[in-house]
């Protein structure tokens, strides 16, 4: 029996990925041809590493040199390519329709991207949306979404975001000087306007005050630094906010979760909206309660609210706070949560079932 041919279009292939690709790849009932924009993580069989374009503020207009070509080299049963907004999502669903072959998308957003280069492309969106054989949406809301673009209900497949995880306990590392009596809550996040990062310092100084051992952990580095930081001073909080404005390293990370007594991720929706938010599945393999803005594509999917965590509304500090101290207040209900949020990557947020859905897309 021949082999399913596929061609795999992606801009690139991340360590929280590659498990995903080399499963695909080792499928002895697949040949896979991948087809990325960034050299991998790790090696793979059969890759293109496109030359490409990057044409400046048009939200990740990238134009891929040779891509085409590349495909029409062999005749593929399936074409599979990311998100709505790129331009190799366009070649390969050009290549399907011309060469008679299935289309599969693979989209992470929930809401449109309000950028005027993507209202220009709009129609393409739609067009691709409409005659894609399959899509995956990592929720119900991603699944909504494309329905409003045209796709067919039957044609969406289910499939969760997830992350790699072992019960190996890597070496550890500070990423600030820890103390014994203190409490921490972490945003492991870039400084970048739509992670929210106003909203929850606002919200924390007036947690501070009730809880004062209390300590926000702001992880990450970004261009928002110097606008935080003020605010940082211009609300008193120099001694109860850490923000080192560095890179976090996979060991800094770990003890960073470990030490965390809450995780919170306050995206907000700006001209793009968080598609998903990886870290909020890193913090639940961390069984630690969780908290996030209503702008993020995790919730209510992995973190659905008052059962595996705490949701509030996208950029409401007040709301924000009111959740902080909930899950203070009642140790037990955090406890629950983030034991409720593992119990979800176990059984379906997992590189298992992500595999297992990704893999069923060819079958059909």
């Amino acid at each position: 029996m021949s082999k399913i041919k596929i061609a795999f279009i992606h801009n690139n292939c991340k360590d929280f990925r590659y498990p995903v690709f080399k499963k695909l790849q080792e499928n002895e009932k697949f040949e896979v041809d991948f087809f990325l924009l960034d050299k991998p993580v790790q090696d793979l069989n059969n890759c293109v590493v496109l030359d490409s374009i990057r044409i400046p503020l048009m939200q990740d207009f990238v134009i891929p040199i040779g891509l085409y070509s590349n495909l029409k080299k062999k005749q593929y049963d399936f074409v599979i390519s990311t998100d709505l907004g790129y331009v190799i999502t366009y070649v390969g669903f050009l290549y399907s329709r011309l060469k008679g072959c299935k289309f599969v998308l693979w989209n992470e957003q929930w809401t449109n991207v309000h950028h005027p280069r993507r209202y220009l492309t709009r129609f393409i969106e739609r067009l691709i949306t409409k005659h894609s054989h399959k899509i995956l949406a990592f929720g119900r809301k991603h699944g909504k979404f494309v329905c409003s673009l045209g796709a067919k209900p039957e044609s969406i497949i289910y499939a969760p975001n997830a992350v790699p995880y072992e019960n190996v306990i890597p070496e550890q590392e500070d990423y600030i000087q820890f103390s014994g009596d203190e409490k921490y809550i972490l945003c492991l996040a870039r400084l970048l306007k739509i992670k929210g990062h106003e909203s929850l310092i606002r919200a924390f100084s007036s947690v501070v005050i009730k809880y004062p051992n209390y300590r926000l952990i702001i992880a990450g580095e970004g261009k928002e630094y110097a606008k935080l930081y003020n605010l940082v001073e211009e609300l008193n909080l120099k001694k109860f906010v850490h923000m080192p404005n560095t890179l976090v390293t996979n060991e800094q990370k770990f003890k960073l979760m470990q030490r965390a007594s809450i995780f919170v991720l306050p995206s907000i929706q700006t001209r793009v909206t968080e598609a998903w938010g990886l870290v909020v599945n890193e913090a639940a393999i961390n069984k630690k309660p969780i908290i996030v803005s209503s702008a993020t594509g995790a919730a209510d999917e992995l973190i659905e609210d008052m059962k595996s965590g705490l949701v509030f509304k996208q950029n409401n500090h007040l709301d924000l706070a009111d959740k902080i101290n909930y899950m203070i207040e009642n140790d037990e209900f955090a406890n629950e949560m983030g034991a409720a949020a593992f119990s979800k990557i176990e059984s379906y947020y997992n590189i298992r079932k992500l595999t297992e859905k990704l893999e069923s897309c060819f079958y059909e």
